[in-house]
């Protein structure tokens, strides 16, 4: 939500949807940013829950994915790194 009030601010057509209507309004928008709780070395992102079936639907609709993530959730190291995945409260984390 402080990606779309950020570039709402900069007057970039920016649409906010919830996870059950991405499906309804795929065809509206041009391009899809998600945030992420981790990233992997491999580019693979750890989320919340929804994000792998938002990144379906705008694949099969030939719409480009983002993900906007801070740079210390990036995992470097995922042969040395113990990963803990964490599932609270619908979110699932990744530990390194």
């Amino acid at each position: 939500m402080r990606l779309s009030n950020e570039l709402a601010k900069l007057d970039v057509p920016v649409k906010l949807v919830i996870d059950s209507a991405v499906a309804y309004t795929m065809d509206e928008v041009d391009m899809v940013f998600v945030g992420a709780d981790g990233v992997v070395e491999s580019g693979g992102i750890i989320n919340m829950m929804g994000t792998y079936q938002i990144a379906m639907v705008a694949k099969s609709m030939n719409k480009p994915v983002y993900v906007a993530a801070e740079s210390y959730k990036v995992c470097l190291l995922p042969y040395f790194c113990i990963v803990v995945i964490l599932i609270f409260n619908n979110f699932v984390r990744i530990h390194c």
